[in-house]
């Protein structure tokens, strides 16, 4: 029986399950969390397969990594505080939310900004190998063929 393959939808998904990712963060648990996501199981190797997914894990573990040492050195963790003043409390747990979101957002900037790197070296040797081979950018911009379905050989 063949193994289910990941579409883009779901690697964007994955994708974006690490760039929300709190605490401890291994390949198991990225698994585990997937299998239980998307409904089929999938190994550490399918999943670092695909460029994205190893990019955004890596990113996302220095993040845990950075974000463990800043708690060990300032000394500030999860904190409980016990009021009675339900406005302060609500008032915590948005900016808690909105905290989340922002550190989000700013792991989701980074993530981009290297793909964006990646892409623009692709497009640098795409631009040496045209030169090399002389070719003008009107070579280039030449519009694709058209495919002709209603043909049979």
């Amino acid at each position: 029986m063949p193994k289910p393959k990941l579409s883009a939808d779901d690697i964007d998904h994955i994708v974006h399950l690490l760039t929300c990712w709190r605490g401890t963060l291994t390949w198991n648990l990225l698994a585990d969390k997937v299998t239980a996501v998307l409904g089929r199981p999938y190994t550490r190797q399918a999943l670092d397969a695909h460029e994205e997914i190893g990019r955004a894990f890596k990113l996302a573990k220095d993040r845990v990594r950075e974000d463990s040492r800043a708690r060990k050195d300032t000394g500030v963790g999860p904190q409980k505080h016990e009021t009675s003043d339900k406005v302060v409390i609500g008032l915590q747990k948005e900016l808690a939310i909105a905290l989340e979101r922002v550190d989000s957002l700013r792991a989701e900037v980074v993530l981009l900004t290297q793909e964006k790197n990646a892409f623009l070296e692709t497009f640098a040797t795409w631009l040496y190998n045209a030169r090399n081979r002389r070719m003008t950018e009107k070579d280039l911009n030449l519009p694709l063929p058209k495919v002709e379905r209603d043909r049979t050989a």
